[in-house]
């Protein structure tokens, strides 16, 4: 395939609070359609850009195909034009990144958000080759996705350097939890053609501040006003309010990272209590007990009370 410099289809710019959101499930596996156009009207009349599926907390690598596929058609369909979609499409083999890139394009998702190779420690220039094969191939422009706590294989800076300078990578989310390095990217890789986001919800303020082009937490699944107070809070130069709704979001990334559970799987419990979603988890992921629930949703009852 030779798709490389696909434009976005919709007049939306790649900035602003664009949530990582939950694949709410009935207890089959299938989607949950109604739980999750709440949950995308929810984060969208809150002042998000766009949302993001498919990913870590989207259980991208674990629902299977036939949800991965109804995930997307039904996320462009419950956005309606009002911002972006943009879907994780990592996996093992080449072959089924390109077919998820295939099925993501089809159902009308914007851009795709890949990871690189994973398990294997592998040298940059392996990652390097494997995103300038992807961007050559893939009909939807792309996000790099540097999360090598979960990949074992952090992006170096200058192989993010190189990467860049292809017109189909059109951006990076970094979940490194690496305050320098994300802070060289957005001081030294930022353009208007180059977007550049960060992913751990608890320097959500500090990215905001550094001049960021967004936000790409799981957070505005249970609090979305908090996340997005954020950006006017630094607008009108109230820090003070700022760092104190940044420390609410600390606690609360505290409470649903306390368990031995995956961040679905502890965020979709919360989730339930304020039905939200269900609580079902997808493939070998283990849903949450009503005992588990019950027990992180009183402490973080607390904090947003």
């Amino acid at each position: 395939m030779a798709f490389g410099g696909m434009k976005m289809k919709k007049n939306h710019e790649l900035k602003g609070m664009i949530p990582a959101i939950v694949t709410p499930l009935n207890k089959n596996g299938d989607i949950d359609t109604d739980s999750q156009k709440k949950l995308i009207d929810n984060v969208m009349n809150s002042g998000c850009t766009g949302v993001m599926i498919l990913g870590t907390v989207g259980e991208g690598l674990d629902v299977d195909r036939k949800t991965y596929k109804n995930t997307i058609i039904n996320a462009v369909k419950a956005v309606d034009q009002r911002g972006l979609v943009i879907a994780g499409t990592g996996n093992v083999l080449y072959e089924d990144i390109e077919e998820n890139i295939k099925i993501a394009a089809d159902a009308g998702a914007d851009i795709e958000l890949n990871i690189p190779p994973f398990y294997h420690k592998l040298p940059q220039k392996i990652i390097y080759d494997f995103f300038m094969r992807l961007a050559e191939d893939s009909e939807l422009p792309i996000m790099i996705y540097n999360m090598p706590e979960l990949t074992k294989n952090n992006i170096d800076l200058n192989t993010v350097e190189k990467l860049k300078k292809h017109k189909n990578i059109v951006g990076i989310k970094d979940s490194s939890g690496n305050l320098i390095y994300f802070q060289q990217l957005v001081s030294n890789m930022k353009s208007d053609e180059f977007s550049v986001f960060m992913g751990r919800a608890p320097l959500a303020l500090l990215s905001v501040l550094l001049g960021a082009s967004g936000t790409m937490t799981p957070l505005p699944n249970l609090n979305p006003e908090l996340e997005a107070s954020l950006y006017e809070l630094v607008k009108v130069n109230d820090i003070e309010q700022a760092k104190k709704n940044i420390i609410k979001i600390q606690e609360i990334v505290k409470v649903f990272s306390s368990t031995p559970n995956p961040i679905s799987s502890a965020i979709k419990g919360i989730m339930s209590k304020k039905s939200l979603c269900k609580k079902h988890t997808a493939g070998l992921i283990p849903s949450m007990t009503k005992n588990e629930i019950d027990k992180i949703y009183e402490n973080y009852a607390e904090i947003i009370k």
